[in-house]
C-alpha cells in the first residue's frame, strides 16, 4: 500500500512581525494575507473577512480548501494543526466549528486571481475568549493528490478574540541566560506562561547593569510581535546589545520589566550573575604569566 504524507509548508507565523508577514507562497499559488486577527463583539452576529489567492504560474491551478482547529506545537512558537483528534485544552480554544467557508474549491487561471469569502459565526456555543482556527489550501485536484508521495499545503490562520468574558493573565515561569566561561552572556531567555483565556503579545525590555549602576547591556522583549496562546508556554529569547564594557569584576544585575500589550504598567523580575570582567581576566592573565617566570627562573636555578 503507498503511503501518501502531507507536506505542510508554513511559516512559523507566531514568530513573525505583523510589519513583515504581508504574504506566503506555495507552489506558485500566493496566498494575502496569511493570518488574520478578529474580535467578535457580543452584539455581533458574524464576521466577515476575505482571503486573496494569486496564480503567480503559467497554468491552471485547482484550490480545495477546508478548516482545521491549530494550538501551540511546542515553547518555541510553532504551530500545530490539529485534527478531531486534537488535545481537550486546544479543542477548547478551537475556531473550526464556528468558520464558514463560501465554497470548497476554486479553478485560478495562469496569473489569475480570486477571493475566497469567509465568515466566522457568532453562536451561543463560541465562548468568550480566544479561539484559532486555520483555512488549509491544497494546491491540485484530489484526485491528483493520491498519486503522488505528498501533498503541498499552504495555510492561513484565524484569530479571534471574542468580548464579554476575557481574561488576561501573564507570568514570567522562568529566566536564564546563555553561559560562557570567557565571553559576556548576549543572551537572556524568558519563558512566558498565558494563565487567561485569550493570546497576549508579551513587550518590554531587558536591562544588565553592573555592581556600580553601570549600563552593560540591553534588550527588547518580543521585538517579532510574537503571540503566545491561552493556557501555554512559550520562551522568547532575548538578544543584548551592549552598551558598555564589562570591565569590572563582580555581580551583574539583570531587571526584567515586562507585560502584555493589553496592560499599562509593567511587572520587574531581577536575577544576578557573576562575571570576572575584563578586569579580572587580565588579573588572571597576569598571575599565569607571573607563575610561569617563577617556574623558568627556579628549573634555572637548579641547573646551576
Amino acid at each position: 500500500m503507498k503511503f501518501i504524507f502531507t507536506f505542510i509548508i508554513f511559516s512559523l507565523l507566531l514568530l513573525l512581525p505583523d510589519s513583515i508577514v504581508q504574504a506566503k507562497e506555495v507552489q506558485g499559488i500566493s496566498i494575502t494575507p496569511p493570518f488574520q486577527e478578529l474580535v467578535i463583539l457580543e452584539k455581533d452576529n458574524q464576521v466577515p473577512f476575505s482571503i486573496e489567492f494569486r496564480n503567480q504560474t503559467d497554468t491552471n491551478k485547482t484550490l480545495r480548501f477546508s478548516v482545521i482547529d491549530f494550538g501551540s506545537l511546542d515553547e518555541s512558537g510553532g504551530v500545530a494543526f490539529l485534527g478531531n483528534a486534537g488535545e481537550a485544552i486546544e479543542k477548547k480554544y478551537g475556531l473550526a466549528s464556528w468558520i464558514i467557508l463560501e465554497k470548497d474549491n476554486m479553478e485560478l487561471d495562469p496569473g489569475g486571481k480570486q477571493i475566497l469569502k469567509v465568515t466566522v459565526e457568532n453562536r451561543e456555543s463560541l465562548s468568550p475568549g480566544g479561539h484559532y482556527g486555520a483555512i488549509m489550501v491544497y494546491v491540485g485536484k484530489e484526485e491528483e493528490a493520491s498519486l503522488v508521495s505528498f501533498t503541498q499545503v499552504i495555510s492561513s490562520l484565524v484569530f479571534v478574540k471574542k468580548t464579554g468574558g476575557e481574561k488576561y493573565g501573564m507570568n514570567l515561569a522562568e529566566k536564564s541566560y546563555i553561559k560562557n566561561k570567557l565571553f559576556f552572556p548576549r543572551q537572556v531567555n524568558l519563558r512566558f506562561q498565558n494563565t487567561g483565556n485569550v493570546h497576549l503579545v508579551p513587550r518590554g525590555v531587558v536591562t544588565v547593569t553592573d555592581w556600580i549602576g553601570r549600563t552593560i547591556g540591553k534588550g527588547i522583549i518580543n521585538q517579532e510581535t510574537g503571540r503566545i496562546l491561552p493556557e501555554s508556554f512559550r520562551i522568547y529569547p532575548v538578544v543584548l546589545e551592549m552598551i558598555g564594557s564589562p570591565i569590572l569584576p563582580g555581580m551583574y544585575n539583570v531587571d526584567i520589566d515586562y507585560r502584555y500589550s493589553e496592560k499599562k504598567n509593567f511587572d520587574r523580575a531581577t536575577f544576578s550573575f557573576f562575571y570576572p570582567g575584563f578586569l579580572g581576566f587580565g588579573i588572571v592573565v597576569l598571575l599565569i604569566i607571573l607563575f610561569v617566570v617563577i617556574i623558568l627562573r627556579l628549573l634555572r636555578i637548579r641547573r646551576k
